[in-house]
């Protein structure tokens, strides 16, 4: 009998854990979509009064509302699939080099156009033949997505232990630089369920570096 307490014990502890997590998440979620939902309301009320001049600035500021809030929810759609454990992988055999090298030559453009410095460097061609791993290849391909959009922000020292944690944002950027942040929580996700790992180094005034191991494929 005595046991049988301490188990419902156990279990209504876990349940109110799990019901005060919950309610955690639900309150982020209202509060990272009422801004720029509210954003959005004052722009265009102001403009529509009159107060706002419907330039293309301000029209503009309107638009990049619009895209957070949608990469914001769909980010939510994507951490709501992690949490049910209905995220859907495709898994392949993919040589890494091939992979890494052609996501390369595919996003520099893009890449640079933000006035970022863009290179690839291969440090193993000249000491194997050929390294498969076995992986989504557009899964991954949203983790290095992520990784670079949050390698070139400022990343603290003191923030390492947090940047994967969901929801969290530095604390010396503003909002729209930020993100949703679930980014990094999503790719954390990704890369433990193809048995890797995921992690950043940090030193104030030389940058971050961001980074993430896959197992290879046994036998090659």
């Amino acid at each position: 009998m005595q046991y049988a307490n301490k188990r419902l014990q156990v279990a209504n502890e876990s349940l109110e854990e799990a019901h005060q997590s919950r309610s955690k998440w639900i309150r982020n979620i209202s509060h990272e979509i009422s801004t720029p939902l509210t954003n959005i309301r004052a722009y265009t009320m102001g403009m529509l009064d009159g107060v706002i001049p419907s330039k293309k600035n301000f029209i503009q500021l309107v638009y990049d509302q619009s895209l957070y809030l949608s990469r914001m929810l769909h980010d939510l759609h994507d951490m709501t699939n992690v949490e049910n454990r209905q995220i859907k992988y495709d898994l392949q055999k993919v040589n890494i080099q091939d992979y890494v090298l052609n996501f390369y030559n595919k996003t520099k453009l893009d890449v640079e156009k933000e006035g970022i410095i863009f290179k690839y460097h291969d440090l193993l061609s000249d000491t194997v033949e050929e390294l498969i791993v076995f992986i989504d290849p557009l899964r991954i391909e949203q983790v290095i997505v992520n990784i670079l959009k949050n390698a070139k922000r400022f990343v603290k020292e003191d923030e390492l232990d947090l940047v994967f944690n969901r929801f969290y944002k530095s604390k010396n950027q503003n909002q729209q630089q930020n993100g949703s942040g679930l980014g990094l929580s999503i790719s954390k996700e990704i890369i433990e369920h193809h048995h890797g790992m995921i992690g950043v180094e940090s030193k104030e005034g030389e940058g971050s570096c961001f980074y993430f191991m896959l197992p290879l494929l046994e036998g090659m």
